[in-house]
């Protein structure tokens, strides 16, 4: 009678344990799942930014950037390698009148998705 009772404990023991694991891994997938993921689509609070650099130098930051509504703008900073020297920014494929390798991008639309590239040359900038 008392290996019935330890062989019956001993399966009681072995189904609550595996029951225990497939809660605490179901619950662990739900919570990843639901976490913030940096290249899910935005939602109307954000505006998308992509930023690069020609060859010569480069941006930082750097990829593509979502952009928090609240935010009032966005510094990029572009720092030349080498001999290179900074020239100018684009927005959305239009030259940027500024000369300054930092610049600051208004706030957007929500929703909406520019491109932000520096463009560097060898030896002296480009004065506009």
């Amino acid at each position: 009678m008392a290996s019935k009772i330890a062989k019956n404990t001993r399966g009681l023991i072995l189904v609550t344990s595996i029951l225990l694991v497939s809660v605490a891994t179901l619950f662990s997938y739900a919570v990843f799942i639901h976490q913030t993921d940096p290249n899910k689509s935005p939602t109307d609070d954000y505006w998308i930014l992509n930023i690069s650099s020609s060859i010569g130098g480069y941006v930082q930051p750097n990829g593509t950037v979502y952009v928090p509504m609240n935010q009032t703008g966005i510094s990029v900073t572009a720092t030349p390698t080498g001999l290179n020297g900074f020239a100018y920014w684009t927005l959305d494929g239009e030259r940027v009148a500024n000369q300054s390798s930092t610049i600051i991008v208004p706030r957007q639309q929500a929703n909406s998705s520019h491109t932000l590239e520096a463009f560097f040359v060898i030896g002296t900038p480009i004065v506009n």
